[in-house]
């Protein structure tokens, strides 16, 4: 909003710092008049440069602003005042120190919550690396330093349904988004989200996805991961092991484990949190030995319990895809053939048996008898050896679902009863099935360890968000 300042407190400047000293001389040096005599000025941000919600902007468009409105407007204020508000601005933003640099973030609108956009925990999977396991991002940032105040590339998105592509999608998409609450902290809990859209769509820049108001006690991180073909084709003829979007997210979490400190958070202290089918992916994440080594626990929100498809189905379904893209071994197809392709091969919307609806088998994926697709992960033998059902979470779990009926239960309310409300809900999503067939292996297989047919209160009662 433009409006003249007073000069006088735009010239009062908060305490210089070491930072601001190099911005302080340059506004020495730009000060002065212009041809006519008169000071050169702006007459923008009324609020002043130094609010930090003008932080989510590069540093070099503000200048731009600065130079433009001065150049056009003469007003009351000096530029040199502009130019040392800009500097206490930049001076104040948030940043972190990794391995690989500085960290430079932003504020969030509306809420003193710092986010750092689009950090890489992985190597960008382009080129050879495409349909490979992640690789760890073990560079340096270019000059030391990282603008992590916008939102990266989304993940190539694979489906309309839940397409996202706002800021722009690309196969270099492996960030994470990191948000903390204001002022200096340490050893605060850790909230990791996998967003959902059936693994074909979505993105950490995703409106819906906002954890800004969620970190206000906790450090909250957003993972993006390949969708689609690009995350979950598996040809093992063609050495595609698949099960890359799983692999990216545990590439993710091991960033998480490696460099949470940094902002604050505690490695020991991290929940894994997804929807939809980011909840199923976390629930098969909590099935693989390795989670205890990489989450405290894991909440399921519509999603979890799901089947995973048998490794020869994978492969035939590889092997039709394949087929359908006219490749070879040695072939390298654009990303659009990739997507055009996987959008109609009919393999993708049949199956045989009990379910023959394409409809209901593409909208429900994996989750059916023989139904075909290229958006779960799969029994490959070596990251999944088993059904995660028949394995059981090896942490603490929660399942839910996020539909608007509630069902309320008393503190004390027994397995049975708990089963017994799960079963009453309506199945308006299918996914509510697979959420109860999720808690169901959880009771059974905790039973088993706790020898009474149930949880015992140390693994399961007295486990919370905020009980780290």
């Amino acid at each position: 909003m433009a409006c003249s300042v007073d000069q006088d407190k735009m010239l009062s400047p908060e305490p210089i710092d070491g930072e601001a000293q190099p911005i302080l001389s340059l506004a020495l040096k730009l000060s002065g008049e212009d041809p006519n005599g008169e000071p050169r000025g702006i007459a923008v941000l009324g609020v002043g440069l130094s609010n930090k919600r003008l932080l989510a902007r590069q540093e070099n468009d503000i200048l731009d602003l600065i130079f433009t409105v001065a150049t056009k407007m003469p007003t009351k204020i000096w530029l040199a005042g502009a130019v040392l508000n800009l500097g206490f601005a930049l001076a104040s933003a948030p940043q972190v120190k990794l391995d690989a640099g500085i960290v430079h973030g932003a504020v969030c609108d509306g809420i003193e919550t710092s986010v750092y956009r689009g950090i890489p925990y992985a190597q960008p999977p382009v080129g050879d690396l495409r349909f490979m396991p992640p690789q760890s991002f073990n560079n340096s940032f270019s000059n030391g330093v990282l603008n992590a105040t916008q939102f990266s590339a989304g993940c190539i998105q694979a489906s309309d349904q839940f397409a996202w592509t706002e800021p722009s999608t690309s196969e270099d998409c492996l960030t994470v988004t990191v948000y903390a609450p204001p002022g200096n902290h340490s050893s605060l809990p850790v909230k990791v989200w996998l967003h959902g859209g059936g693994n074909t769509g979505g993105s950490a820049s995703y409106p819906l996805y906002d954890l800004c108001h969620l970190a206000t006690d906790s450090i909250t991180v957003a993972i993006q991961y390949r969708l689609g073909p690009l995350g979950f084709l598996a040809l093992d003829s063609a050495g595609i092991d698949g099960n890359m979007g799983v692999k990216d997210q545990i590439a993710a979490l091991e960033w998480v484990q490696a460099n949470i400190g940094a902002f604050g958070g505690h490695p020991g202290k991290v929940l894994l949190f997804g929807q939809s089918s980011g909840a199923d992916d976390a629930f098969a994440i909590a099935s693989l030995p390795q989670a205890k080594g990489l989450v405290k626990g894991v909440v399921c929100e519509s999603g979890g319990g799901l089947d995973l498809a048998p490794f020869e189905t994978m492969q035939n379904v590889g092997a039709d895809y394949a087929v359908g893209l006219i490749c070879g071994r040695d072939d390298s197809k654009s990303v659009d053939e990739l997507i055009s392709t996987y959008s109609t091969l009919p393999v993708f919307s049949q199956v045989e048996g009990t379910f023959a609806n394409p409809q209901l088998a593409g909208w429900a994926a994996g989750n059916f008898p023989n139904s075909t697709n290229m958006a779960n992960p799969y029994l490959d033998g070596k990251l999944f050896v088993k059904q995660p059902l028949a394995v059981g979470p090896q942490v603490p779990i929660i399942l839910g679902s996020t539909i608007e009926k509630k069902y309320p239960l008393a503190p004390n309310a027994t397995e049975s009863t708990i089963i017994a409300a799960l079963t009453q809900i309506e199945t308006l999503f299918a996914f509510k099935c697979f959420t109860y067939r999720g808690g169901q292996a959880e009771w059974d297989v905790e039973g088993e360890l706790d020898g009474d047919g149930g949880h015992g209160e140390s693994e399961f009662g007295g486990f919370g968000v905020d009980g780290f």
